[in-house]
């Protein structure tokens, strides 16, 4: 264990730890033993008053490891207490995802709900399950895809640091092609808010597909500089929306000082994007959000989307009115489109139904649909 992380041993060889890399909660205090093999966890639980979705019984973000000593299955019976003050349509959580010892892949598990309570059993094999509202990616995760990149020695590939979080954390920054040399200048980032993990999948297959074979004559045309992680401080921490518990909002232009603020604030600065992908992710269903504020662009980008309807989910297309929006409110895609012209898109992507090779799929179409339509644009 590490020195951060904390174990609450259930009985029957299983026991919870929490307050490692990306846990929510982080503290045995938000984890009660009800009896062998039987927990309640209170995920919105925080070690101080917090704000906005880090107050009591708002946040979204769930995960914990599951460890199974025992050599045999062990049974959990799983309560989680979201404390959410009143009932809300978007705030039933009645499903979590596991990625149980020795499997492949997320699992996404249907339990019960009584509000403001979820309850699930689950048979756990011998070693570390993870069990969250979405499919974990932490910091380690992040360090294991650079990892994976700079091991391929892409002569396109460039990595280096853009600035470093409030906890001193480094922000990384991966640049594709030519900047120098390249026509457009375009950009990706997710994990704005630290809950949002789906877009950390999606921005991995979309990076894989920018430095594969297919997509070559696209890395001549096109710089495209990648934020896989903007709050790294968030993600570490376990918390939903923030920088700290009462910290930045890093999607919004003006919001709480933070080094992690200052450092995005830089690179579209300095990049001036002709075109800007933010990932986010909702807690919809049924649907997937694609918001710009340029309607002629939503409606050729429509003809490329993928179909979603194998995950019961339909497009749900947005355009933003520039000048009705409160400059408190102004997001980065807003922003960018605003100072600089160019076309700012923001993908909302729910987990609900989705496997994590459902997400990657769905990041690389997105990517070839939002460039090819940018280049039918700019080259018609």
């Amino acid at each position: 264990m590490s020195s951060r992380e904390q174990m609450l041993a259930l009985g029957g060889g299983l026991s919870i730890i929490v307050g490692s890399d990306g846990t929510c909660p982080q503290s045995t205090e938000a984890v009660r033993a009800n009896g062998p093999g039987s927990v309640r966890i209170f995920p919105t639980w925080r070690p101080g008053e917090g704000l906005s979705e880090e107050a009591l019984g708002l946040g979204f973000r769930f995960g914990v490891i599951v460890r199974n000593r025992d050599p045999r299955p062990r049974r959990l019976q799983l309560t989680v207490d979201w404390q959410i003050p009143q009932p809300h349509p978007r705030r039933v959580f009645d499903f979590l995802y596991a990625l149980v010892a020795g499997a492949a892949d997320w699992q996404m598990i249907h339990g019960t709900w009584d509000f403001p309570v979820a309850r699930f059993c689950l048979s756990l094999p011998p070693g570390d399950s993870w069990l969250g509202l979405n499919p974990r990616y932490n910091l380690a995760d992040l360090d294991a895809f650079i990892t994976r990149l700079k091991q391929r020695r892409h002569h396109d590939l460039t990595i280096r640091v853009a600035g470093h979080s409030g906890q001193g954390r480094p922000i990384p920054i991966l640049i594709i092609g030519d900047p120098g040399r390249s026509k457009h200048q375009a950009l990706i980032c997710a994990r704005a808010h630290p809950y949002e993990s789906g877009g950390s999948y999606a921005l991995e297959a979309m990076v894989d597909f920018l430095l594969g074979d297919a997509a070559a004559t696209l890395r001549c045309r096109y710089a495209v500089h990648v934020l896989p992680m903007l709050n790294p401080d968030g993600v570490y921490n376990g918390l939903s929306r923030l920088t700290d518990l009462r910290g930045a909002n890093l999607n919004l232009v003006h919001t709480k000082m933070d080094p992690a603020h200052d450092s995005i604030q830089a690179v579209i600065k300095e990049v001036r994007p002709a075109i800007m992908i933010d990932l986010h992710q909702f807690l919809e269903r049924d649907r997937d959000d694609v918001r710009s504020t340029d309607a002629s662009f939503l409606a050729r980008l429509a003809q490329k989307l993928p179909d979603q309807s194998h995950v019961a989910k339909r497009w749900n297309l947005v355009k933003w009115e520039l000048g009705s929006i409160p400059e408190e409110q102004l997001n980065w895609s807003q922003h960018m489109a605003r100072e600089y012209g160019g076309w700012g898109l923001l993908f909302e992507l729910p987990w609900f139904g989705r496997t994590a090779h459902d997400m990657r799929t769905l990041g690389a179409a997105l990517v070839q649909a939002v460039f090819a339509t940018h280049t039918e644009r700019t080259e018609s």
